[in-house]
């Protein structure tokens, strides 16, 4: 029905403008529609109130994820979840994991997987190039213009919203961690994420075994801790998704990434 199709478009209105309140509100609207509203011949459908609701949301998923607005798909994933709208499949999983600049990472960097680096931009900025953090990082791999600065002097803060050189300096910077600790996984992502000093000292003081659950797990910041873990979950589903089965893997090797730096 046109009611229904006119707060489609409504959706599509708030979310160019950024308007973050009318869009929720436009999303209560649309969720809370009943068959009646949505559909010209609702009793010749003869749907189920769950399978109704379940459109609903993937209507306004979809609408999210071609619209390249994928940390909203993602919140209305976990919302449907939460709420048992809908069960995951292959299709939402898709949503949930996208290979968005999959193809920029590979012509850039030709040793490490690209799957660890999108795994880390799902993290840093869930594909947004022009994401800032609260403390000033900028772009898909959320690099400090300081960081930026050590590796590209003429580098300005404005130019790292430009996603083919924001993925340049931050692979570059991320290789450099990744053999400073000699192919360490978990010790590169802390670092990435809390910064190269503290783990040095954490290395001294804290990471005193060879277990790297152990390791994981013993990391003091909670943001850092769930951080990699949540990078690692990344990597699981991308490799699911691309019918790469890493399960094969000894689990000490998957924690290590050997590879020889031009560094």
């Amino acid at each position: 029905k046109l009611n229904f199709l006119n707060s489609l478009r409504r959706l599509l209105v708030w979310i160019s403008f950024k308007d973050y309140k009318l869009e929720q509100q436009e999303i209560n609207f649309l969720t809370n529609l009943s068959p009646k509203d949505v559909y010209k011949n609702p009793k010749e459908i003869a749907i189920t109130k769950k399978d109704h609701e379940r459109l609903l949301f993937t209507e306004i998923v979809k609408l999210f994820s071609n619209k390249r607005e994928h940390l909203r798909s993602f919140k209305m994933i976990h919302k449907s979840l939460t709420f048992k709208k809908f069960l995951l499949n292959q299709h939402y999983l898709k949503i949930l994991f996208p290979f968005e600049y999959f193809n920029e990472i590979k012509k850039i960097e030709k040793v490490i997987d690209p799957i660890v680096i999108l795994s880390l931009i799902r993290q840093e900025s869930a594909f947004n190039p022009r994401a800032i953090s609260r403390v000033g990082a900028r772009g898909l791999m959320q690099i400090m213009p300081s960081t930026a600065k050590s590796m590209e002097k003429k580098v300005t803060t404005f130019q790292l919203k430009n996603p083919n050189l924001n993925l340049k300096l931050g692979i570059r910077y991320f290789k450099k961690l990744l053999n400073k600790y000699k192919g360490n996984l978990i010790y590169t992502l802390a670092a990435y994420n809390a910064g190269e000093k503290r783990i040095e000292n954490w290395k001294r003081k804290i990471f005193n075994s060879e277990d790297p659950l152990f390791i994981i797990e013993s990391i003091p910041f909670r943001e850092t801790r769930n951080y990699v873990k949540l990078i690692y979950r990344n990597i699981f589903f991308y490799k699911w998704l691309e019918k790469k089965s890493n399960l094969s893997v000894p689990l000490k090797d998957s924690f290590f990434i050997t590879f020889k730096s031009t560094h």
